[in-house]
């Protein structure tokens, strides 16, 4: 993967796994790579190129946890649907960059893979005091705030018990996840739309 997909500033939003199932992953691609959580002055570890750490999810608070890097890096997040075996999945997420765009169109069937309904949600990262809209209905929830070490803020959203197609819009920039549960299986996906292209998480 080319390292222009790396960056330096994560935000992660639990789904419903436990803390030794939900696990953000920071792959570092140059040496001396600092990780830091939830903007803390002090490095968790410093990562030599190739190197990884899987970040404990004690460490989430209200269910969102941000991690900065000194130098760009690669990060996924092991989701889980539940608490139970065999329901993980992992997504790429994409750095918080202002160059993300303003809309994911559309989610088809949040709930659903092919005709199996799942329990599940959304979570949804926006600049600081942006208004959201989901199928443009005025997103009414009080999100979660993060404020990165460089200043930047973002408010986070963790919407659950959602059906159906969903187009999610903000009047700033928008990235979305999705993760579902139903029995022992799981599901999870990542979304941002950027000026070149979409990342898409892997689903499982």
């Amino acid at each position: 993967m080319s390292v222009e997909k790396g960056g330096t500033n994560y935000a992660f939003v639990r789904a419903f796994g436990t803390n030794d199932q939900e696990l953000p992953l920071i792959l570092a691609h140059y040496d001396d790579t600092q990780v830091y959580v939830n903007g803390s002055g002090s490095p968790i570890t410093t990562l030599s190129a190739g190197e990884f750490i899987t970040i404990n999810g004690s460490n989430y608070v209200n269910n969102v946890m941000y991690v900065t890097t000194s130098e760009p890096a690669f990060a996924y997040q092991v989701i889980s649907g539940g608490t139970g075996p065999a329901r993980a999945g992992m997504n790429f997420v994409p750095d918080i960059s202002c160059q993300i765009e303003n809309n994911i169109d559309a989610i088809i069937d949040v709930n659903k893979i092919g005709n199996d309904s799942f329990t599940g949600g959304l979570s949804i990262t926006t600049e600081a005091g942006s208004q959201v809209w989901i199928n443009d209905n005025l997103e009414m929830s009080t999100p979660e705030t993060i404020t990165f070490p460089n200043g930047n803020s973002y408010d986070v959203y963790r919407i659950l018990g959602l059906t159906g197609d969903q187009h999610i819009e903000s009047n700033s920039m928008a990235v979305v996840s999705y993760f579902g549960t139903s029995g022992v299986a799981g599901y999870a996906g990542y979304f941002a739309d950027t000026p070149k292209n979409r990342t898409v998480g892997l689903i499982r």
